[in-house]
């Protein structure tokens, strides 16, 4: 009877044992599955399983100004797209009517050179290629600023042969009032001459704004 009983003690140990090593065994398993992020499983051959891993897509990262969706863009307000991360290849903006906004690359970032045209819709394409190497294509829009008032000018004297004297002259035919108005307007204009000549803009009055040059 003591024979037996010890005989029982030791089967009970051994499928205690057993059934401990498979928990330990059915818990390693789990973990190793759940926390590999972003691995697949693959089928098995011979009992035996094989996992492969992906890494994840890394685009360049752009910064556009203005942005997708942008309204009542200032006309003056230059275009800008810059490669935050990877490489910034190439940089398109037309407007509806497929004209091409000028602009070039300085180091990571590409400008606008060119003006906008005012109420006008406008198309950004960008190709870039991110730190995974993948070349990419994004598209955005923005819409630029609709006027209240256009105003129309007119070049005084134009074709006409005057004196050392007279300056060049430009007659809007509304009144520009606003100091930051005329300083956009002295911006936007330009005087060539033959020869090259130095001058300077001024305001005879609300509507004419003339160019005299250094000497005469």
């Amino acid at each position: 009877m003591s024979r037996g009983a010890k005989g029982g003690r030791w089967a009970a140990y051994g499928a205690a044992a057993a059934l401990l090593l498979a928990g330990c065994t059915s818990g390693a398993e789990g973990t190793g599955s759940a926390g590999a992020t972003g691995s697949g499983t693959s089928g098995s051959t011979d009992g035996q399983t094989s996992s492969t891993t992906s890494a994840p897509a890394r685009p360049a990262r752009l910064k556009l100004s203005p942005a997708d969706g942008a309204r009542d863009v200032m006309p003056d307000q230059p275009v800008t797209v810059q490669a935050m991360t990877g490489r910034l290849d190439d940089v398109t903006v037309r407007t509806a009517d497929g004209s091409a906004v000028e602009g070039g690359v300085t180091g990571s970032q590409w400008t606008s050179t060119g003006r906008l045209a005012p109420g006008s819709r406008y198309s950004v394409t960008t190709r870039s290629t991110g730190p995974d190497g993948v070349e990419r294509t994004a598209r955005s829009t923005f819409r630029t600023h609709e006027p209240a008032v256009t105003a129309t000018y007119g070049m005084v004297y134009d074709g006409q042969t005057v004196g050392v004297a007279m300056p060049v002259s430009l007659q809007f035919d509304s009144a520009v009032t606003s100091a930051r108005y005329r300083r956009a307007i002295e911006k936007a204009v330009t005087v060539t001459t033959s020869p090259r000549t130095q001058g300077s803009w001024g305001w005879l009055d609300d509507r004419q704004l003339m160019w005299r040059p250094k000497s005469f």
